[in-house]
């Protein structure tokens, strides 16, 4: 099974070929005139993650099937039918106990997600030219940072001075397309600068307002750490 047989049993035919795979955009063909008749969106040959270049919709597997109005359950069951259960896995209302997204936050997730995550934004040459063009970050920047993509969410890994993860931060970084708070963190993930300061080799570090202006300041190439939610931060 493939990324093709996966998407065909959905009524979406890939082009048979590797690398970006140009279709019609189907999670959100109202915002496209003549029903996108030349394809706006991009299909990964190897993960199967969709993305937009038109309206900036995207995500994995699991969030395309859910899009064709298949069931959650439904949906676990064609990943795992096609072999695309471990590329991903559900994010959406309807996920399994313990994965499901919730309005208050995110449950902790592994350093394995968070390079699933990065996985699927270094191979998606849509969402990285999309992401250049809204705030600049290329993608030298993103492999030096391990950004990635979740969904329409940009992933950010938060580290600790020894470098061990201590949670994923989650950015719109499409202020026409946000649903919700800028910035998502995970539930009870303690917000610390980013990245770490310990893990910056510079004798001067500059210090910003907030992780994703840390991102901008390497991408200028600048020693840079973001102070998360500076009304909130204590002095101490």
């Amino acid at each position: 099974m493939s990324v093709r047989t996966f998407y065909a049993a959905l009524g979406v035919d890939l082009p048979d070929r590797a690398g970006e795979l140009p279709v019609r955009c189907f999670t959100n063909p109202d915002a496209h005139r003549h029903d996108d008749r030349d394809p706006s969106a991009s299909v990964n040959a190897d993960t199967g993650c969709y993305f937009c270049h038109g309206c900036g919709s995207g995500g994995g597997p699991y969030d395309v099937a859910v899009a064709h109005r298949v069931a959650p359950a439904d949906a676990m069951a064609m990943l795992e039918k096609h072999g695309l259960k471990e590329r991903d896995e559900p994010r959406g209302p309807g996920a399994a106990p313990g994965r499901q997204r919730r309005t208050s936050g995110w449950l902790p997730e592994s350093a394995d997600n968070a390079e699933r995550f990065h996985a699927a934004l270094v191979g998606n040459e849509g969402a990285l030219r999309r992401l250049e063009e809204l705030r600049g970050w290329t993608p030298a920047t993103v492999k030096r940072l391990g950004l990635g993509l979740d969904g329409d969410r940009i992933v950010l890994p938060a580290r600790d001075a020894e470098g061990q993860l201590v949670g994923l931060l989650r950015y719109a970084p499409d202020p026409e397309r946000r649903n919700g708070k800028k910035m998502l963190a995970e539930k009870g993930m303690a917000r610390e600068l980013f990245p770490a300061p310990e893990s910056l080799e510079a004798e001067t570090v500059w210090l910003v307002e907030g992780e994703p202006d840390a991102v901008s300041g390497h991408e200028l190439g600048l020693a840079a750490v973001g102070v998360p939610g500076t009304g909130k931060w204590s002095p101490g």
